[in-house]
């Protein structure tokens, strides 16, 4: 995309370019901060013109001209993706390929130079408007200089380091003001006149508080709020008693009625009955058969005889027996199957292996617990040390995501910060009763992973959003060492072990102090859910730009945690430690103490870069780094068959996105993007949501785990409903079930690609393989009364498979897998990832079938839901109606009582006064109808009907009410059926829009108008006069017109007429006076205005009223 114009000008342009800068030069220093901030300035002086003297006239430099429309393709728009100040970005080869190399002049020179690269590897391109602002030729292309070379690619990144470091360090020494020496002006002075002095000498004593204080009878009591206490909080807890009616959404998920073939396999042998039958025992022979019964003895005597020389003898042969009839039924039966009753039929059949399905089951093989450590605790989390198996670390806490604590009532926080440990526990194989080591915590831990590049180092994220680390210094090694001791050091140990219970534990040997803690004011604010590790190809720098080495020699370690605050923080694990704080530590220790300390310590943790979400984050996805286990130890040459040596191999991603998914305490699973922008304050990156997954939980996600074979599908766990999810596809998971219980932790299996593990809160665990079956688990075993906490699977399959499971009551089990869960199948990854993709394509066809359906059936559709919105509206207004009558007859019944109880507690005097009157009503109702000569039931017989016919009508009126106050509700109803439902012209609105702008734009302002109103009042000299009688014409003209457009109000005519019938509208008032007084009070003001020496005639009303 070079401009299109004489090429002469253009290789001129180019050539004077590159005489801009001198020769190259063999090679230019790195530069390093100081070491301190109060060196000297200019003794770290850097220049940057030579540096960029030096990475432009490295041998493989060119510089380019790239057009505006090709710049948007690359992603390197100036002023938008690159500047000055940011002018280096990184591109694959592919890329430029495709859509710089055709486009810009000596095309195919430089497309044989890229000619070894792989379209994978990454090129560097630079913004260098500097190399063409003395050109006299002005061209729509911007000047850029690509490098083609990965040597001087390399040198080139260095030397911008090195420079991005002198620049940040240039504004840092800019922004920051020495502290200058204190003079005294005499204000002090003024100012120790307001404090009170002491004159009473200070003595000093000992006070020794007991616990609890005792408090006085006059003690008055006041309220301690957030701000007395540091670092203090309240904590909000509903009353007793009180229930919280969630509202749950609910999917109905409808089945499809569909069976797999029925397939009958049957194997035919000869003979087709079993052998073990009547046929293989000894057959019956009857007494009649004639046997021979000779004994051995008759047989060894005729031997003998026939032995010896004698005359020759004819020997008769003997005749066989006769066989019984059972024989002969036995050969009978036997010739005409024709049966070899002594062939074996098993070596017949078919030789190829049938598979042989038996119900899982799982083996408890340890239990890690120490009740004295952790007692009314949950396993919080846990990882796997790197380098030996058979060696976790667990942490333990009072509460996790997926857990309410129950509360005591005389709960303190401070108490408990400082009576009760945090423990995090060393747990082995080889022994699953002892500890191997104790690391030390100030904070409740909530999650913990080993540094998979140096297993030395363990992680932890605090509750309170710091991080803390610890350093083993190769403790491992050690621990697995036996001791053999004789039977009396061991009783002399016991024996010192019952001395020394009384004693603090002070078994260094088995404690790890804390090696560094990040600042708090650099921390996250809330408790750290996730830590994660990136591959050591990559780093992010203080603008949150993510680079890639594209030699990948240098070994950076960088991991991302998130936090409940809604913060996700990029750390640098190699951040080198505080020497100030080192210094000074150290100043006053003896060199012995100095041996065992950790290279890690007083290391600086201060987050790279932040950014901070609206909604507390759970778990992240993104381009980190997956580990991969290889076995160093060969079976044969294992000294301990379950801990051995082993490896994390980092299976990197190919470019790390500027991209995570996110799952947040709301339930929400979202896209986030960050631009990476300069922010002088701490507070980081401010990011919202650029899309937002389906919404199918029901409640908090506690649990968010990325497939180790696939890393773009993962899967969310929150509350009863757990779904797999596709990065690239939001609109619906690929697998979402709901559960009868609520799910507390999930993880994927590590050999196999589709198995998942689950965890439930009634104590359930889980074993899905979505290959086999993706409707209900294939496996569910009850692991314990309680919660099941966290699940985490061990990654060696020898000398057996096991998996872990955290529960309520702080122990962790080990629990051997069947080989079906662990035992990877033929091409299972690729099976599982065309899984992944049908499900995709059907969820799409659905979708489209759906949004068809919809539009062809629109109207009935939206009628149905009408008539059901209508529905639940009725059913909430009888519902209302029940509860409104229900209350109404709670307080009357509650009157009643209340009358009752009044009459209980009435006296006896006024009871008595209340029956004499009710018993004088009756004697003179009685005495009234004697001298009316009136008999009783006659008299109720004439005033039944009347009676009938009052309630009646009572009846009547309260009906036709209630009809009243119903029309408006059902003329309502009636004209939404009638009438058709009015749609929003969407064109309305914006030409209506458009039109008052135009007015508004065309108009002037009121100010003006206001003006222009009062010079025209001034012009007028007088009103016109008007008497009564023009006044009442006008006032009726005005309102016939009002009457029509409105309707004539017919009660207001007839009371006109009335009154005009009976000669009473002298006596109306009108309003004619208050105008006359107004026309006179305008009029003696205009007179005065003018200073007119004749005053203005007076207006006087008229009598005429026959006219009107």
């Amino acid at each position: 995309m070079e401009e299109s114009g004489s090429q002469t000008a253009l290789e001129e342009e180019e050539e004077n370019a590159s005489n801009l800068f001198s020769l190259p030069k063999p090679g230019i220093a790195e530069w390093a901060l100081p070491q301190s901030e109060d060196d000297d300035f200019e003794a770290h002086t850097y220049d940057v013109e030579e540096a960029l003297n030096y990475i432009y006239n490295l041998p493989s430099c060119k510089l380019i001209m790239i057009r505006p429309e090709v710049q948007t393709v690359l992603d390197i728009v100036v002023g938008i993706n690159v500047n000055q100040r940011f002018p280096w970005k990184q591109l694959k080869y592919e890329y430029i390929r495709d859509s710089l190399i055709d486009y810009v002049d000596k095309g195919p020179a430089l497309y044989a130079a890229f000619q070894d690269f792989n379209p994978e590897d990454y090129v560097l391109i630079g913004y260098a408007p500097l190399l063409t602002q003395n050109s006299e030729h002005q061209t729509e292309a911007d000047p850029f200089v690509i490098f083609f070379d990965s040597q001087d690619t390399k040198l080139a990144l260095s030397v911008i380091h090195s420079i991005e470091l002198y620049e940040d360090w240039i504004a840092h020494k800019h922004q920051i003001k020495k502290p200058k020496r204190w003079v005294s002006l005499g204000s002090e002075n003024e100012i120790n006149l307001t404090l009170q002095q002491r004159y009473i000498k200070p003595v000093d004593v000992e006070i020794q508080s007991v616990y609890p204080p005792t408090i006085t009878k006059n003690k008055e009591f006041t309220f301690r709020k957030c701000a007395d206490t540091r670092d203090g909080y309240v904590e909000l807890i509903p009353p007793e008693g009180v229930k919280f009616d969630n509202v749950t959404r609910k999917r109905i998920t409808i089945g499809i009625q569909s069976a797999p073939q029925l397939i009958d396999r049957e194997q035919l042998t000869d003979p087709t009955f079993p052998n073990n039958m009547w046929t293989q025992y000894l057959y019956e022979i009857g007494e009649e058969d004639d046997l021979d019964v000779s004994s051995e003895d008759e047989e060894a005597k005729e031997k003998a005889q026939t032995s010896r020389p004698a005359s020759p003898e004819v020997v008769v042969p003997k005749p066989p027996p006769e066989m019984s009839p059972q024989m002969k039924l036995l050969l009978s039966t036997l010739e005409f199957n024709q049966v070899d009753m002594y062939r074996n039929d098993y070596t017949l059949m078919q030789g190829d292996p049938v598979d042989v399905y038996i119900t899982p089951e799982l083996e408890e093989i340890f239990c890690f617990a120490d009740i004295a450590k952790s007692q009314n605790r949950f396993v919080c989390s846990a990882d796997w040390y790197p380098h030996l198996s058979g060696i976790l670390a667990v942490s333990y806490t009072f509460s996790t995501a997926c857990t309410s604590e129950t509360i005591p009532k005389k709960y303190s926080s401070v108490k408990r910060a400082i009576m009760e440990p945090n423990p995090i526990l060393l747990w082995s194989f080889s022994d699953n009763l002892n500890y191997k080591l104790q690391f030390d915590s100030p904070l409740e831990v909530t999650h913990l992973s080993f540094n998979p590049y140096d297993g030395n180092c363990l992680l932890g994220g605090a509750k309170n959003g710091q991080l803390i680390l610890w350093d083993l210094q190769n403790r491992i090694d050690s621990l697995e060492d036996t001791v053999i001791m004789t039977t009396a050091q061991i009783r002399y140990q016991n024996i010192m072990a019952e001395y020394l219970k009384h004693t603090i534990d002070l078994n260094e040997e088995h404690r790890v102090m804390r090696a560094a803690t990040s600042a708090l004011e650099y921390s996250h604010t809330d408790a750290i859910t996730g830590i994660y590790w990136m591959s050591r190809n990559f780093y992010i720098n203080a603008y949150g730009k993510i680079f890639v080495d594209p030699m990948q020699s240098s070994s950076y370690n960088f991991f991302v945690t998130c936090s409940l605050d809604g913060g996700i923080a990029f750390w640098d694990f190699n951040a080198p430690p505080d020497k100030k704080v080192k210094r000074t530590i150290r100043a006053n220790l003896p060199k012995a103490l100095l041996k065992s300390e950790s290279v890690h310590k007083n290391k600086k943790f201060k987050p790279t870069y932040k950014l901070n979400y609206k909604e507390p984050i759970t778990g992240i996805v993104g381009d980190t780094s997956q580990f991969q286990l290889t076995v160093l130890d060969h079976r044969r040459l294992r000294r301990n068959k379950i801990n051995y040596r082993i490896a994390l191999t980092p299976k990197d991603p190919p470019e790390m996105r500027q991209t995570f998914i996110i799952s947040t305490l709301y339930g929400h699973v979202e896209k986030i993007n960050w631009v990476g922008v300069f922010n002088d304050t701490d507070e980081g990156e401010r990011v919202s949501s650029v899309a937002s997954f389906a919404r199918v939980h029901d409640g908090p996600i506690v649990a968010t785990k990325t497939n180790p074979f696939l890393t773009n599908i993962f899967v969310t766990v929150g509350t009863t409903v757990f779904a797999v999810w596709k990065a690239e596809f939001h609109t619906s998971p690929i697998l979402w079930r709901k559960r009868p219980s609520d799910l507390t932790s999930a993880a994927w299996s590590t050999t196999r690609p589709s198995v998942l593990f689950i965890t439930r809160a009634d104590g359930n665990l889980e074993v899905w393989d979505i290959l086999a079956r993706d409707d209900e688990p294939c496996f569910n075993d009850i692991m314990g009364g309680g919660c099941v906490t966290y699940v985490i699977e061990h990654p060696p399959t020898e000398p057996e498979k096991l998996l872990g499971i955290g529960d309520y009551n702080s122990s962790f089990r080990m629990v051997k897998l069947p080989p079906g869960f662990y035992y990877a199948m033929e091409g299972e990854e690729d099976k599982f990832a065309e899984y992944i993709e049908r499900q995709i394509e059907r969820k799409i066809a659905m979708h489209a079938w759906e949004k068809k359906y919809y539009e062809e059936n629109q109207d009935i559709i939206e009628a149905k839901k009408k008539a059901k919105m209508e529905a639940l509206k009725e059913m909430e207004r009888v519902e209302k109606q029940k509860l409104l009558d229900e209350q109404r007859r709670l307080v009357e019944e509650a009157e009643e009582r209340r009358a009752q109880e009044a009459m209980i507690h009435e006296s006896y005097p006024e009871r008595m006064r209340k029956q004499w009157e009710e018993l004088n009503f009756k004697r003179m109702l009685n005495i009234l109808m004697s001298r009316k000569r009136m008999n009783a039931e006659k008299l109720r017989i004439e005033t039944q009907l009347e009676k009938e016919r009052l309630k009646y009508e009572a009846d009547k009126k309260e009906k036709v009410k209630q009809a009243l106050a119903d029309c408006a509700e059902e003329l309502a109803n009636l004209r939404s059926r009638l009438l058709p439902t009015e749609k929003a012209h969407e064109g309305h609105f914006d030409s209506v829009k458009e039109g008052c702008e135009h007015i508004l734009d065309v108009s002037d302002d009121y100010d003006t108008i206001a003006e222009q109103a009062k010079e025209e009042l001034d012009s007028y000299e007088t009103f016109e006069e008007m008497d009564y009688v023009q006044f009442m014409k006008r006032a009726r003209q005005r309102r016939q017109l009002l009457n029509q457009s409105l309707g004539s109000p017919t009660d207001r005519m007839e009371w006109f007429e009335e009154a005009k019938a009976n000669n009473t509208l002298r006596d109306v008032n009108f309003g004619y006076e208050w105008f006359i007084n107004a026309q006179m009070e305008l009029n003696e003001r205009l007179a005065a205005e003018k200073h007119s020496s004749e005053p203005e005639p007076e207006l006087t009303p008229s009598e005429n009223y026959d006219d009107i």
